[in-house]
């Protein structure tokens, strides 16, 4: 191999270490920021979402106990008319969570929080009709029996919003092992190519001394 295509050799050895390292780099901070923005587009709208089906439901089962507690007949409509709007938000909620479903757990405690939902809301046609009627001590008996119910659906979105956390925590856990796999990856990138460089080098070197006998300045 002559002088001249021993330093291609030598200066391609270092442009293909470059490159390499470049496209590993790339490739590693692309999984990074899709690992880490995974809670972004994915876990924190779940979370937000679930927070707010909590909310509904608990706006939900205070505006009932307002409409049994109700004396006043002239309030009724409004009353009924602002426990529906909490029902529906909180149903309309659950419906949309599904749209962000990860997993197969995921799904199952959606599937658990929608049965529940049913479940306690089932209850509602029974206690309206005793609280219309104005037998307010049997809507009462009727709402304490629901609460079974609106326990279990309690439970069941905060096992779903820690579950939500959870898949939050791993996927910072998976970005920060990929980026500590990023780290070695580039070192042993860079190592290989110095050492490979350095051989060539010394090869290029060797051969060069051989052929001129010795140092120039020796040689000469």
């Amino acid at each position: 191999m002559t002088v001249a295509k021993k330093m291609l050799l030598l200066v391609a050895t270092a442009l293909l270490g470059i490159i390499i390292l470049a496209g590993a780099a790339q490739v590693q901070i692309n999984t990074v920021f899709e690992q880490a923005n995974y809670s972004n587009d994915n876990v924190i709208p779940s979370m937000n979402l679930l927070s707010e089906i909590q909310n509904n439901v608990y706006r939900f089962r205070i505006r009932l106990s307002r409409l049994v507690l109700n004396t006043d007949p002239a309030q009724v409509e409004k009353l009924e008319s602002d426990l529906n709007k909490a029902m529906n938000d909180a149903r309309n909620g659950i419906k949309k969570y599904e749209e962000f479903l990860a997993n197969d757990k995921d799904k199952a405690l959606f599937v658990s929080d929608k049965k529940f939902f049913e479940s306690f809301v089932g209850h509602l046609p029974g206690i309206l009709a005793a609280a219309k009627k104005g037998q307010t001590d049997v809507a009462l008996a009727l709402m304490e029996k629901s609460g079974d119910d609106a326990r279990s659906l309690a439970a069941a979105l905060e096992d779903h919003a820690a579950y939500n956390t959870e898949l939050a925590d791993n996927s910072k856990n998976n970005a920060l092992a990929t980026k500590s796999k990023a780290a070695v990856l580039s070192i042993t990138i860079s190592l290989i190519t110095l050492v490979a460089i350095a051989l060539i080098g010394f090869f290029i070197a060797r051969n060069l001394l051989r052929q001129l006998g010795g140092e120039p300045d020796y040689a000469a």
